[in-house]
């Protein structure tokens, strides 16, 4: 790897001929770091297609990169007996948001 002083890295305003794998450079347009995989100049850093930072939506809460299942308000445990069976409410994503024992009817006699 080339040095270019206390960063590694060389400024220029536009990508320099690729150099060896390893070696990186400072674009002063974009602001962004780039590292050379020895065929092309990869683009690190906030933006470059990383792994996912921020806030979570949806189903999760909390932030990247560790976010957390929102609670469905179906406490945790065992459900049903041997003389009742559980009602299920499940969301399109395979969540289980109720879920109430009742006794089953006969349909006989």
């Amino acid at each position: 790897m080339r040095a270019y002083g206390i960063t590694n890295a060389a400024p220029y305003a536009s990508a320099p001929a690729v150099g060896a794998s390893g070696d990186t450079y400072w674009n002063t347009t974009d602001q962004s770091l780039y590292i050379s995989n020895g065929t092309a100049w990869i683009k690190t850093g906030p933006g470059a297609g990383g792994p996912p930072s921020g806030v979570a939506g949806g189903s999760l809460a909390g932030t990247y990169p560790n976010p957390t299942l929102t609670t469905t308000g179906v406490a945790a445990g065992t459900k049903g007996s041997a003389v009742r069976i559980v009602q299920l409410t499940i969301t399109t994503e395979g969540r289980i948001t109720a879920a109430t024992e009742v006794k089953p009817k006969a349909l006989w006699g």
